[in-house]
């Protein structure tokens, strides 16, 4: 939901959700997120 309200945008997204860089794309790769597949609102 966060990356898809800041537009996909992973850094605008860690600094909201209050975790660093490192951690949005380890998780992203870790739950298999695919960038194209989420819409901004």
């Amino acid at each position: 939901a966060t990356l898809a309200y800041t537009g996909n945008n992973k850094t605008l997204a860690a600094k909201i959700l209050n975790i660093g860089k490192k951690t949005i794309f380890r998780k992203i790769k870790k739950y298999g997120i695919k960038m194209d597949e989420i819409e901004g609102l």
